[in-house]
């Protein structure tokens, strides 16, 4: 049998496996930045219109600035489409889930995406992981339900059903997002999704009778800056993200995705002065020597 020696399998230890693990610590600082914005009366779909607004504007900029041209067809304006509704249900399910469950069994739920992405791999031609590579994720996903510590005497099913929609919203957008790529130019991709995303969470916010009672607060200047850095943090995210799913299989970018929950988790102690558990950082430890097992066997696979 011969070997898979494509530039996107020999780039997993190296520049591929590190741009993810740089995105994975760049989505992990949102959600202890988002807080910040929270205590000033801010709400989740006002994060997600301002940050995708910020995303689109800077990879537009960016693709001019290459001489990349925005035009699309109707059949490339239908993927489109289909990749901001992926992105924009993984973010506002997996928000408004939190609304019924605990935030730790929410985003357990939620962090089932890279079992999802495994499985939908084929579809975007990576091929089926084997038996060895689920063994490593059983130790990543059992390692992260002792880091997220989830409240099992807490259960809504509309809190679980909103996290699942985020898990297969995140699904449809990596494993879809890294098929389109290969037809079509990564910066303009990024654009229109993050416009779509942004136009259907102004919708939504509207339809749910929104408030901007926060910009008339006396610290309106301190909510405006925590929503800039929020979104500067997350445009960046976006591009390293839409940079891996070029070059980097999808069961891999799945797995070490992992390593966001946790990311957040030390973000949260390091920001917002939260305890981590034993518990924590034994789960933690586990998610990281699951990702490393799994990284060992595939760059053998490779060789």
């Amino acid at each position: 049998m011969s070997q898979d020696t494509s530039p996107a399998k020999n780039d997993l230890i190296g520049t591929g496996a590190f741009v993810v693990f740089l995105s994975a610590g760049l989505f992990a600082l949102n959600t202890p930045f988002a807080a910040y914005f929270y205590g000033y009366g801010g709400d989740p779909l006002v994060v997600m219109t301002v940050r995708n607004a910020v995303a689109a504007t800077m990879t537009f900029g960016l693709a001019i600035m290459l001489g990349q041209s925005m035009r699309i067809n109707f059949a490339q304006f239908k993927l489109y489409a289909f990749l901001a509704f992926g992105q924009f249900l993984q973010g506002a399910c997996y928000l408004g889930s939190v609304a019924f469950i605990p935030v730790s069994l929410a985003a357990l739920i939620f962090f089932t995406w890279p079992l999802l992405v495994a499985l939908a791999a084929p579809i975007a031609g990576d091929g089926r992981p084997s038996g060895k590579a689920f063994l490593f994720f059983g130790g990543a996903f059992a390692g992260l339900a002792l880091a997220l510590g989830p409240d099992l005497d807490t259960l809504d099913i509309r809190g679980i059903a909103l996290a699942i929609l985020g898990a297969i919203g995140v699904t449809l957008y990596l494993v879809f997002g890294r098929k389109a790529l290969r037809e079509l130019p990564m910066l303009p991709l990024a654009t229109y999704t993050n416009i779509g995303a942004m136009l259907l969470s102004a919708l939504t916010w509207t339809v749910v009778g929104g408030s901007l009672d926060w910009i008339a607060a006396d610290d309106a200047f301190d909510a405006m800056m925590v929503l800039a850095l929020i979104s500067a943090v997350y445009s960046l995210g976006i591009l390293t993200q839409v940079w891996a799913l070029k070059r980097t299989p999808a069961p891999v970018i799945g797995l070490l995705y992992n390593l966001e929950p946790v990311l957040s988790i030390i973000a949260a102690a390091l920001l917002l002065n939260e305890r981590m558990t034993m518990m924590q950082i034994i789960g933690g430890g586990l998610v990281l020597l699951s990702l490393l097992g799994y990284s060992i066997l595939q760059s053998r696979a490779v060789q």
